[in-house]
């Protein structure tokens, strides 16, 4: 029983500083760690390789490949927004562990928990600015306050607070799709005032008047005509927010041409107007979903969620996870694939249900994938073969993954960034939906035996080491013990 009255999750390790042991860490959440981590990196690999207009937008089924249509499909049925869910739950619960452990040793939850969201804000500031648009550090550093404010609340408060606010977040989010039908979508829509050209572009329709010019005056030369100034980088954006062309064909041209071709200040222009815009949407619209789910995983893990005695419930949730969840997300993706418009005009109003539909197998799918880890963990650690078990050894990898899932979520960004931009490989814009599936699953493979192998000399990820040190102001122990 901690301090404040509520009963201490068990998995409470006997020096705050260290790195938990395997024995004393709660299996479920490792392995779900890292199936979620490739669940993360199917939906990145598109942030990753294509500009983010095509990224946030079903895939127009009129212009793609059959190929492109099928991706689009799976990732967006069966990975967009599960993940992050599957991730924010399991946050939500760490931290509960984390606070649990500090309040019994009688330390300050609040001053620890202060500097671990601060470390991870200022690290998530560095990932967005200096790697990638898409960080989800930051965003979650800022959302965690509210768990400061609700960690000492019992299981059942945690639960039914979290699935409310959870509620609310999805139903802002459906009032967020309902002003795209009232209003349109905006994408694809052409404004009147043409962007400045980019650099690296030819005007085709220029140069055709200079040759019909020439062709009826019979002039020997061609007339010299003053070439328009090629725009790129911070200039290219502030001339289409001045114009009022904003995002649409020529921003994503000259976003491709940015992290293709560089210099690394286009590309960096570029990456932070992305950001603040995700920011923004996040901030208005995922935010409260986020803080919700949070919240939930908190009560969850109150609860003793992972415990062998909820068996009932983990097959519950993984039969209406696999029955309801899983069909429902993959109608609702392959109905907004036919039914979104790219020219820029109103969603359809049943636009709206599909949302809400993709909404429920956000919720249902990472609770399904929970609760399976649960069973395999619970199964584990009943078998009577001992240590070394078959099923041990095959999700040992896995766990060892997750355990370190911060290190592995930077790799993932390294991987994806060095093969898209300028850089390294500049495969930006180029990769079709099978090598996107290759560099996802050799990528994750990698990160398997090799966290597999770092876990037989050290005790704690580098990144993970770090982090910890920073939370409480002593360096845990690095090397396992020998002996």
């Amino acid at each position: 029983m901690s301090d404040s009255g509520v009963p201490a999750h068990p998995a409470i390790a006997s020096a705050a500083a260290q790195a938990v042991p395997f024995a004393e860490r709660i299996g479920a959440m490792d392995i779900a760690r890292g199936f979620a981590l490739l669940g993360i990196f199917v939906m990145n690999i598109g942030a990753f390789s294509d500009p983010a207009s095509e990224y946030t937008v079903p895939v127009n089924p009129e212009t793609a490949t059959r190929a492109e249509v099928v991706w689009h499909f799976l990732t967006h049925g069966l990975f967009e927004s599960k993940f992050y869910t599957l991730f924010s739950l399991l946050f939500g619960m760490g931290f509960i562990i984390l606070t649990d452990r500090v309040q019994a040793r009688r330390s300050s939850p609040t001053a620890v928990a202060a500097r671990r969201f601060g470390f991870l804000a200022v690290l998530g500031l560095m990932h967005a600015h200096l790697l990638w648009f898409g960080d989800i550090l930051f965003i979650y550093a800022c959302c965690s306050v509210v768990l400061l404010l609700v960690r000492k609340c019992r299981a059942r408060t945690l639960v039914i607070l979290g699935a409310s606010i959870t509620a609310a977040g999805e139903f802002l989010i459906l009032l967020m799709t309902l002003m795209g039908v009232i209003f349109g979508t905006g994408t694809g829509a052409r404004p009147e005032a043409a962007p400045a050209p980019i650099a690296g572009q030819v005007d085709s329709s220029a140069a055709e008047a200079d040759g019909a010019t020439d062709s009826e005056t019979g002039a020997d030369e061609a007339p010299i005509t003053e070439e328009p100034v090629a725009l790129r980088g911070w200039a290219f954006i502030r001339n289409s927010f001045a114009t009022g062309a904003g995002p649409g064909e020529a921003w994503k041209e000259a976003e491709a041409l940015a992290y293709r071709e560089g210099p690394y200040a286009d590309l960096a222009a570029f990456r932070s107007v992305t950001w603040a815009f995700v920011v923004v949407f996040v901030g208005i619209g995922a935010a409260p979903r986020i803080v919700g789910i949070f919240i939930l995983g908190a009560g969850m893990i109150r609860s003793d969620f992972f415990a062998s005695r909820r068996r009932r419930l983990h097959v519950a949730l993984v039969c209406v996870g696999s029955l309801v969840g899983v069909p429902v997300a993959l109608y609702a993706a392959w109905h907004q694939i036919q039914t979104f418009p790219h020219d820029g005009s109103a969603l359809p109003l049943r636009y709206v249900w599909l949302q809400a539909l993709h909404g429920v197998g956000a919720i249902l799918i990472p609770l399904a994938i929970l609760s399976g880890a649960a069973l395999l963990a619970n199964r584990v650690a009943s078998a009577t073969q001992g240590p070394g078990g078959l099923l041990e050894r095959a999700l040992h990898p896995l766990a060892c993954t997750g355990r370190m899932a911060l290190t592995n979520y930077l790799f993932q960004t390294l991987v994806g960034t060095t093969l898209c931009y300028f850089y390294g490989f500049a495969l930006f814009g180029t990769l079709d939906p099978f090598e996107k599936a290759m560099i996802v699953l050799v990528t994750f493979g990698f990160q398997v035996v090799l966290s597999t192998l770092w876990f037989k000399v050290f005790a704690i990820g580098p990144a993970e080491y770090v982090w910890r040190a920073f939370t409480y102001l002593r360096l845990p122990r690095f090397r396992h013990v020998s002996g």
